[in-house]
């Protein structure tokens, strides 16, 4: 498809600049924005639903090259997974434009995900979450991530933030959104950036500057229940005494207690390697008489929860995932298995990709991985993005084929219930069809009965198909 220079532009209460799209997107909203960008809501009236528009700046890295390819490569390594990782629990990519100055001349690249509604602390700032709401988003996100891993693809940023509640999705309301952290693995582990989730879920081995595993999702969704039961982020320090990392650190002595000896082995075995100021804390709290052995539990947490039959349950699940060494952390599919999320499991979505599409998939990310690497030696990001993206500016994302045969539920819903209906509206269509042609033939008329009957038949189907798909 031939990348084309987007030219109706709208101004956007709240936003300096004017924003600039195709003329199906309508009334834009404001809700968000980072040193990464802009965040929009407006309305597909293609689609005929909430859309969420991600706009990435390029002009104004000129001077920064180097920060433009590191926001560059994480936005194009985000649309390499979504395009590949359908899940009903990962955010939806729809599609991608860009603005262009010139042929060659890329202003900003703009990626359009579906609306999933508010992100967790939005939503609980506004509802008071019951430990059985608390077990179904659990559940949600720990499918999405059971998902990911299978694929050996790590979020590595995952926070109430980045966890957004769609209530129309009563089933599964819980999407991850913002994979541009996410990473697959490489088979050199020293490839990826060792610290990038938010410094209060981050894991301990992370803190410390040690090779990412796949268990800091575990640990970072044991914060999130933490947050769920809590309303506060449990490992955040607010105050100045110390570092932001050696308050986490301090905090997570608090409750977990003094680390095992096979944590302290592998931080001696990793010393060169380490961030040497965080380990002078470390030896320093280690050493105090005031943190106990055990540690203070989360209990203190659960007070407005005091007499809730899933208490222990989610205690014993916190406990679980909270875990100082990575290999003692529970594994996503024991959070799936447990206690707290049970009334929830639906095993029929709980499938998992065959191992020949995971291996295919993880053949286009590796490939995909190369190429940028390639630009970024050359430092050539008007390269990077008008030819790497050239192939993937899309109005609307299909399914990969292989994708669509081991996950065949409707690419915009997630649910079989669309493609149910897509099937009885086409037979509601034939079969009024051959319904007018057999009246007219044995009767030599025209049956309008037959055709209103089929038609407001297929009516009713097409809105509701409307209706599931938004």
């Amino acid at each position: 498809m031939v990348i084309r220079m987007i030219q109706t532009e709208v101004q956007v209460k709240d936003l300096p600049e004017t924003f600039t799209h195709p003329e199906r997107y309508k009334s834009f909203k404001y809700i968000g924005g980072g040193s990464f960008g802009q965040v929009v809501l407006a309305r597909d009236s293609v689609r005929d639903c909430n859309v969420a528009i991600k706009r990435i700046f390029v002009q104004r890295y000129e001077n920064h090259v180097k920060n433009l390819l590191r926001d560059v490569k994480n936005l194009l390594r985000e649309v390499a997974i979504l395009q590949l990782a359908k899940n009903p629990q990962i955010v939806e990519l729809q599609s991608i434009y860009m603005e262009l100055q010139s042929e060659n001349t890329p202003v900003a690249i703009y990626i359009v995900m579906k609306y999933c509604g508010e992100n967790l602390v939005e939503y609980m700032a506004m509802n008071t979450v019951s430990l059985d709401d608390a077990a179904k988003i659990v559940y949600n996100i720990a499918r999405g991530l059971n998902f990911l891993h299978k694929l050996e693809i790590y979020h590595r940023d995952l926070k109430p933030n980045n966890i957004c509640i769609d209530l129309h999705d009563k089933r599964f309301p819980a999407k991850i959104i913002d994979l541009g952290f996410a990473r697959k693995k490489p088979q050199n582990t020293n490839e990826i950036t060792r610290m990038v989730a938010t410094v209060c879920y981050r894991a301990p081995e992370n803190l410390f500057g040690l090779k990412f595993k796949e268990k800091q999702d575990v640990w970072s969704l044991g914060c999130i229940l933490g947050y769920l039961v809590s309303s506060k982020n449990i490992f955040r320090y607010l105050h100045r005494e110390l570092r932001e990392s050696s308050g986490t650190l301090m905090l997570i002595l608090r409750h977990l207690g003094k680390p095992s000896e096979k944590f302290i082995d592998n931080l001696n075995e990793n010393r060169m390697s380490i961030d040497r100021l965080l380990w002078r804390d470390f030896n320093a709290l280690y050493e105090a008489d005031d943190y106990n052995l055990e540690g203070d539990g989360f209990n203190t947490f659960f007070q407005q929860h005091i007499g809730d039959p899933k208490k222990d349950e989610a205690l014993e699940l916190i406990g679980g995932m909270l875990r100082w060494h990575h290999e003692d952390r529970m594994c996503i599919q024991e959070i799936i298995e447990s206690n707290f999320v049970a009334g929830y499991r639906e095993e029929a979505m709980e499938r998992l990709p065959e191992d020949e599409l995971c291996t295919k998939i993880k053949s286009i990310l590796d490939e995909n991985e190369n190429e940028i690497r390639e630009y970024e030696i050359k430092k050539d990001y008007n390269g990077l993005i008008t030819n790497y993206l050239y192939n993937r500016i899309a109005e609307d994302f299909g399914w990969d084929e292989d994708l669509k045969d081991y996950y065949p539920y409707h690419p915009r819903s997630g649910s079989r219930r669309l493609a149910l209906l897509q099937n009885l509206t086409t037979l509601a269509v034939i079969s009024t069809v051959a319904g007018v042609v057999y009246n007219y033939r044995q009767h030599d008329s025209f049956s309008w009965k037959t055709f209103f009957s089929g038609a407001a038949l297929v009516l009713t189907l097409s809105a509701v198909k409307r209706v599931l798909r938004c």
